[in-house]
């Protein structure tokens, strides 16, 4: 195969023939022959010198030699004195090969005995011929005899032998064992594999069978003697659920398929009807046997099917135990029978024959592993059904565009450690159209709330990629949306987002059926990529999940029914409803009143009329209580609708649902039509839910004709979205410490819905003892909204109950809707408990005193109060911490240098080894990376049962779904590459060398009689070496070892959830574990502290690693105005950065702007520290300037060969580096970009060890500043004056590229130093308006600024304005000289802008 070389040294190949044997016609061949054979003439016959003996070598069509050397086989080989024969090759079809490029395979040996003989052959005499090696098919064959003939050098009719004849003893014939080329399954889309899914019946769509087809090619012929003469047996994976079918529903005939319909010949070889299939015993075999005289030649393509029942749980592509197994088995007679001749995992590879040349040398009949073409695989996904799949449209018109809210939940995770990019893809109906760039995003927030049914957003990152393409070949539009996530789907969740789609031109009754009624639904798939670790190639993308049904319109409504086009949408504003009240209704309270109007058709109709609510909302009246008519003389009070044209058309009062779903009314038959332009409207009575859908669109629809299957009676339908309910949502809790009358940080999360007027206010309640300040001071967090600054927040307790009352009352402003977010000094309180955990509810009132309710409350369970892990502070222990020390080279040692000269694998301690997977470790401080933390914990007390182990890490931090935990053996947690295997047997790095001061004794050491005492060297302390010198060791899991067995783990965000039996024990010296974080914070919290709970204990809060990225990051502009194609704005940055590593003399730090930012090829750069560093420069030493002074061509700066963002700052001169944990300034000249944005887009950071972007050390992202609109023109005249101090008018011009408007502010800033006022004044010196438009309004100044406030006058676009002022010179040029003029809209959005040098100062 390809992966064994020849060996050059061989010169001859021992029997059977080696692969790693080579072509040659070297006489040295014959040292060890591959075979060797007698011949006698026949009675009466003689074979004579120069005589012609060809053998053929069988089977024919698989030999295919490139040379071959005979000898006599010893001295009794030949009669008397021989010379050698020789050896040509010939073609049984072609005959002697002529040339390059021979069409036929060369299977004849041609042997010409020599001219020198002692004798010839007849009678008894026989001769003995040796034949060197041969390059045998390398597909193998099974046992055959040759044939051969003999004939004179001159004759034309040979003396033929045929190969059923026995050329030796009987039964000797040449084998070459068989190899399987290819084995896979097919896995084209329409080819087989119909029914991916699992088969449970639980979630509906029971299949009987799923029907596989297979790609099967051999290397050697196949040829059924018997019916038991072939064999192919069939492995499905293992105790995954999969059962072979019984022989009656097995071996249908594999059609013609898809993906060989365009290939001539189609290469699609059929077994069926010579075959027979059985179902064996055991379920996972399928049994294929050839039935008699049937030949599958050798490297012949054919194509057989199985039909199996899917397994009942879900199989993921990259489970292990996924895969699948063919084993063929065979003889030439029935007493070889069920001999294994041939196995193979089957996969999505072949052999191909190629040549292969090495050291020079051919090397034939050489097989090389190729991919087989898309749409083969040696396995498939067994697809979760995906649930909750439902579709709200915004749109129903035909030939619309339509933003669709899609609702789905998955059943498994999407994603793994390797890989976590995932796909979603959605596919529509025949005509749909998302186009090949579809537009996505996610939904408001307030589907994303913890009230509802956990609706979560898809990881898609900053930017919704979504890209369209034909569902199939025969469709004419991009009917799929394809979504790429960079992150993982979580299983059981479900995710909500919004994509744009163009309806069809016309209904179709598919877009509504289910899956199983039709082959058109909308469905939706998950898919993952999972790394080739066989071949190395790219990634495999496969299927996780799939939608077994059509997604649901109403997500109440009981059957499998989706939505369909309309012939028309109604115009905005054409439907409409209100609410006389959205407070939720409760159970036995009377419904509230809904007004649905205006309903206004655009064209007549009389169809069915159906409205459908929002799910959670009831439809609940009596038919007295159903309003629709307009007010005319004589019409009941009872029945008229304010605000209507006219009556609706019905032909009787609806009743309200009385079964499921009871969020659709609807009216089937009309008396009357409805006439276009005329509003109608009706008023009846609904429950409210007690908060939003979260599962399906929170809006309500009308749709005419919606029982209807013909396009032409499908008229026209509406959507209009309604306010949320008025419910308190986005309720939260969260804590610094859990430990029992201890002060902690209480941070509380609320959205209100309504506005909370002047005494009004918030009452948030919880479980008894908590204490919080009298005079409490909420406190925002980061990003979100502060309360108004007049409310009042006061603390007391329930005297009876000791029930914690925290009530802000709103002030004069009152408090607007929104989601707060903020903190609450509190202590904790003083009694532990672990169950019974009480709640906290947040209700709202407009009026306090009377408790008005305003919004419905919502609840969150309390957390557990727990007593100090490690016992009393007054002990002195502490109750965790990481015990993950800076990071320290390692040393890692080769297994050969380790073998030759008894060193160990590395002089480090083994705490350090935690940076080093060599060493076993896994942990990475760079930020957004997977890694791992050593948690040390000591106990208080040993825990009596089984208890959650919980890990609360700082925010960012992001844990796995199904988070790893490494216990036991204690040798795990620093190296887990130690098995319980090398454990015993002695073979683990630490038991290897036991000389070493730092290793790890195995948990069973003591067991196994080492000695501690006797491997501590004299001159290393005695307490520092070894594990269990530091460390309580893990004790063993079991069911009689009494251990603590670590029974899962569970990852939420930034808490990891672990449930751990009993077995530690209280006190000692810490037990340690390493737990698993798919992903570190971007850059180093704040707080950057851990909590541990376990067992009714809590340890205080403890530091975190420091995430290897950049601190301090700012990046200010000189000018945030366009370049143009006649004109660069050059933009001197200046950043501001620390790092957290050296970057060393060697290596270089990458800054990567935005895109369409340009960075000189050849830039220039400036670097120094910080002056609020304080370094005193007199008292560096030489050593310490390498750091800290940086002279012009210190630093390299290169940009790239072509125009691009990215600069590369090279530290290769001067032994010059920048040091960790000093803040710089790095100043950076680069060209703007040509095109505005309002976003400060992000700026990337990384620094590299050498100068190839492979060694990472820190990286960090940092908001960047937004691009506005360049000033047409901006410039003064002349100075008359360039003297230090020097006061003197300057005449201005400027004009603006848009309107400047009323609100808006025009502002000059001159370099600093510069004075357009005297002090304490905001006049403008000797201000003149000379040209333009700012006639009416006067500048203000203040410093180095000048401004206007646009509050009477607007300024056109390009108006050139012109005016003088007065400006006092500084006393020498500024170190930034330039002149801005910049346009500012309300809010602060700066909207056009233009920076100018200055003029240079002459100093006193």
């Amino acid at each position: 195969d390809e992966f064994t070389a020849p060996n050059p040294d061989y010169s001859w190949c021992q029997s059977p023939i080696d692969t790693k044997c080579i072509d040659s016609d070297e006489a040295s061949m014959l040292d060890a022959p591959s075979f060797h054979f007698t011949f006698k003439a026949a009675p009466l016959s003689r074979i004579e010198r120069t005589d012609i003996i060809r053998v053929f070598l069988h089977p024919l069509t698989q030999w295919n030699i490139g040379g071959c050397v005979v000898g006599w086989n010893g001295e009794d080989g030949c009669v008397g004195d021989c010379d050698p024969p020789n050896c040509g090759i010939e073609a049984v079809v072609g005959g002697v090969p002529t040339g390059v490029g021979q069409e036929f395979p060369l299977n004849i040996m041609k042997i010409d005995l020599p001219s020198k003989m002692g004798g010839y052959f007849s009678g008894n005499t026989t001769g003995n011929i040796i034949v060197g090696s041969l390059a045998v098919p390398a597909g193998g064959f099974l046992p055959t005899a040759l044939s051969a003939e003999v004939m004179e050098s001159t004759a034309t009719k040979p003396d033929y032998f045929p190969f059923y004849r026995s050329a030796g003893p009987p039964g000797l014939m040449l084998y070459k064992k068989p190899r399987i080329v290819a084995a896979s399954m097919v896995t084209g889309l329409g080819d087989g594999n119909q029914y991916p899914f699992m088969d449970d019946e639980t979630a509906g769509g029971d299949y009987p069978y799923n029907t596989l087809y297979f790609k099967l090619v051999f290397g050697a012929t196949l040829f059924a003697k018997s019916g038991n003469s072939i064999i192919l047996d069939f492995v499905l994976p293992l105790n995954s659920g999969y059962a072979c079918m019984p022989p009656s529903q097995g071996g249908s005939t594999v059609p013609q398929l898809n993906m060989l319909e365009n290939t001539f010949p189609t290469g699609q070889g059929k077994l069926q009807g010579a075959v027979e299939f059985f179902a064996d015993a055991d379920p996972y075999l399928c049994r294929v046997k050839f039935k008699v005289n049937l030949a599958l030649f050798a490297r012949q393509s054919a194509f057989v099917s199985l039909r199996v029942r899917n397994p009942q749980q879900a199989l993921k592509y990259d489970d292990e135990i996924n895969f699948w197994n063919l084993t063929v088995y065979g003889s030439q007679t029935d007493t070889w029978y069920y001999t294994p001749m041939m196995h193979q995992v089957l996969s999505n590879k072949m052999l191909n024959p190629c040549d292969g040349f090495y050291f020079g040398k051919a090397r034939k009949n050489f097989l090389c592993t190729e991919m087989l073409p898309p749409g083969f695989d040696g396995k498939v996904s067994v697809l979760g059904k995906i649930t909750s799949f439902l579709i709200s449209p915004s749109n129903f018109g035909v030939n619309e565009m339509n933003y669709i809210s899609v609702f789905f939940r998955s059943q498994q995770m999407v994603g793994n450690l390797v890989i976590v990019e995932t796909e979603l893809w959605i596919d529509a109906p025949s005509n749909f159209e998302f186009g090949q760039y579809c537009a996505g995003s996610h939904l408001d927030d307030f589907y994303y709330i913890p009230e509802g049914v956990g609706t979560t957003k898809l990881p898609v990152g900053q930017v919704f990629v979504c890209m369209g393409e034909p569902k199939t070949t025969d469709d004419a539009t991009f009917n799929r949306a394809k979504i790429k996530m960079n992150g993982r789907l979580l299983g059981d969740m479900l995710y909500g987002f919004r994509v744009e789609v163009k309806n069809p031109p016309q209904y179709m009754r598919n877009q509504q059926l289910a899956v199983i009624d039709y082959e058109e639904p909308w469905t939706v798939w998950t898919y993952q990529w999972t790394a080739d670790t066989y071949w190395g190639s790219e990634p495999i993308l496969n299927g996780v999940d799939g939608a077994f049904f059509t997604a649901k319109f109403n997500e109440e409504a009981p059957e499998y029914k989706s939505w369909g086009v309309y012939q028309r949408n109604m115009a905005a504003g054409n439907f409409g409803v209100t609410f006389a009240d959205l407070t939720p209704t409760p159970a036995g309270a009377a419904p509230t009143e809904i007004k649905v109007l205006p309903i206004i058709v655009s064209v007549e109709m009389r169809r069915a009329m159906r409205v459908s609510a929002p799910a959670g909302y009831i439809w609940d009246f009596e038919q007295v209580e159903f309003r629709f008519k307009r007010r005319a003389p004589g019409v009941l009070e009872s029945l008229i609708v304010d605000g209507v044209d006219a009556d609706m058309p019905l032909s009787g009062v609806p009743a309200r649902p009385v079964s499921p779903p009871r969020n659709v009314l609807t009216v089937d038959y009309m008396q009357g039509a409805w006439t276009p332009g005329v509003k109608y409207g009706f008023v009846a009575k609904i429950r409210i839910p007690y908060v939003p859908p979260t599962g399906s669109a929170n809006q309500f629809t009308i749709e005419f004709g919606y029982n209807e299957n013909l396009d032409d009676n499908r008229l026209e339908a509406g959507v209009t979205g309604i306010p949320l309910v008025k419910s308190l949502i986005n309720g939260g809790i969260d804590y610094t410490t859990s430990i029992m009358n201890r002060s902690t940080l209480m941070t509380f999360s609320v959205r209100t819905v309504s506005f909370i007027p002047n005494g009004g206010g918030l009452l948030i309640t919880g479980p008894p003892n908590f204490k919080f300040e009298q005079y409490c001071q909420p406190k925002p967090l980061e990003g979100y909204v502060d309360f108004p600054p007049d409310i009042t927040c006061l603390y007391e307790e329930d005297p009876t109950s000791g029930v914690p009352e925290v009530r802000i009352y709103a002030g004069g402003d009152g408090i607007p809707p929104a989601h707060y977010m903020f903190t609450l000094d509190a202590t904790n309180p003083p009694q532990k408990y672990v169950t019974n955990l009480g709640t906290w509810m947040f209700q709202s009132f407009s009026q306090m005193s009377e408790q008005i309710t305003l919004d419905g409350n919502t609840s969150i369970p309390g957390y557990p109060i727990n007593e100090r892990m490690g016992g009393p502070v007054e002990f002195g222990v502490v109750g965790a911490e990481l015990r993950m020390p800076p990071y320290v080279y390692c040393d890692v040692n080769s297994e050969e240098l380790m073998a030759s000269f008894g060193v160990q694998r590395t002089n480090c301690d083994f705490e350090h080894w935690q940076f080093w997977p060599a060493l076993g470790g896994a942990r990475d401080d760079r930020p957004n990376r997977p890694t791992a933390l050593v948690i040390k914990m000591v106990l208080t007390n040993t825990p009596d049962g089984t208890y959650d182990l919980v890990v609360r890490a700082p925010k960012g931090y992001l844990f796995d779904t199904d988070c790893k935990v490494m216990t036991y053996p204690s040798a795990k947690v620093y190296d887990d590459t130690v098995t319980d295997t090398s454990i015993l047997q002695g073979k683990a790095l630490w038991v290897e060398h036991p000389e070493t001061f730092q290793r790890i004794p195995t948990d069973s050491a003591s067991g196994a009689g080492v000695s501690i005492e006797a491997l501590t060297p004299a001159w290393k302390p005695f307490g520092y070496r070894s594990f269990n010198q530091r460390y309580n060791v893990w004790p063993a899991p079991g069911l009689f070892s009494g251990g603590a067995e670590m029974l899962g783990c569970k990852g939420n965000e930034n808490i990891a959830r672990m449930t751990l039996t009993k077995g530690l024990q209280a006190g000692g010296k810490g037990y340690l574990f390493r737990l698993s974080v798919l992903s570190n914070p971007p850059e180093t919290p704040k707080p950057n502290t851990f909590v541990v709970e376990y067992a009714g204990e809590a340890s205080e809060d403890f530091e975190g690693v420091t995430i290897w990225a950049f601190e301090n990051i700012t990046i200010v502009p000189t000018t945030t105005a366009t370049s143009s194609k006649s004109h660069s704005t050059m933009n001197l940055v200046t950043i501001t950065i620390k790092p957290v590593n050296d970057i060393p003399n060697g290596g270089h730090l990458r800054i990567t702007a935005p895109a369409e930012f340009q960075v000189p090829t050849a830039c220039d750069v400036e670097i120094f520290p910080h002056p609020d560093m304080g370094l005193n420069y007199t008292a560096l030493t030489i050593g310490d300037l390498r750091w800290a002074e940086f002279l012009p061509n210190d630093v390299i700066c290169e940009g790239d060969d072509t125009d691009s963002s990215r600069a590369r700052l090279l530290f290769t001169r001067n032994n010059k580096f920048l040091k960790a944990q000093i803040v710089y300034v790095i100043r950076l000249n680069i060209r703007n970009p040509e095109t505005t944005t309002p976003y400060a887009d992000a700026w990337d950071f990384a620094s590299y060890k050498d100068l190839l972007p492979n060694d990472l050390i820190d990286e960090a992202t940092a908001p960047g500043f937004t691009i506005n609109s360049a000033v047409e023109a901006f410039a003064y005249l002349r100075p008359s004056s360039y003297n230090a101090n020097a006061k003197q008018r300057i005449d201005f011009n400027m004009s603006f590229p848009s309107v400047v408007e009323i609100g808006d502010r025009i502002e000059i800033v001159a370099p600093v130093t510069y004075y357009f006022s005297e002090r304490g004044s905001h006049e403008c010196p000797l201000y003149l308006y000379l040209q333009g438009s700012l006639r009416r309004t006067a500048p203000k100044c203040g410093g180095n600024m000048m401004w206007w406030e646009m509050e009477e006058e607007t300024i056109p676009a390009g108006d050139a304005i012109r005016f003088m002022v007065q400006i006092k010179n500084p006393a020498y040029t500024p170190e930034i000289n330039l002149f801005q003029l910049r346009q500012i809209k309300p809010g602060g959005f700066r909207r056009s802008s233009r920076m100018i040098n200055g003029y240079e100062i002459i100093p006193e």
